[in-house]
């Protein structure tokens, strides 16, 4: 089906409604509305189950990424131990530079030289 065009005698082929909608949630209402126009709506519960799925599996890269970090593998130092680093560096009379390695290496436990820097 066509989108209709609007004017003098030209009326759409069903029945049309006006409705006050919530501002948030308009660009969905609008979507529902071209779909049912181009005739993808009837597909509309393939659409669902495939962004459902869609949905899980993000779900579970997410959860997963999460429980990787629970383990401790890549995980920062808590806010205390990376003030007590911070502090340790601003003490020495080092170049920026130097400081900011040392600081990066002891808080994601690799090595990063100044060259890494520039």
């Amino acid at each position: 089906m066509e989108k209709p065009k609007g004017g003098r005698g030209k009326r759409a082929p069903y029945e049309t409604t006006h409705v006050r909608i919530p501002e948030p949630i308009k660009d969905r209402v609008e979507r529902l509305k071209e779909m049912y126009v181009t005739g993808s709506l009837d597909h509309y519960e393939e659409i669902l189950a495939r962004d459902s799925q869609m949905a899980r599996e993000y779900e579970k890269l997410l959860t997963t990424n999460e429980a990787k970090l629970n383990s401790g593998q890549n995980l920062l130092p808590s806010l205390q131990d990376a003030i007590v680093e911070a502090k340790k560096v601003l003490k020495s009379k080092k170049s920026t530079k130097l400081m900011i390695a040392n600081l990066l290496t002891s808080l994601y436990n690799e090595q990063v030289t100044l060259e890494d820097l520039e």
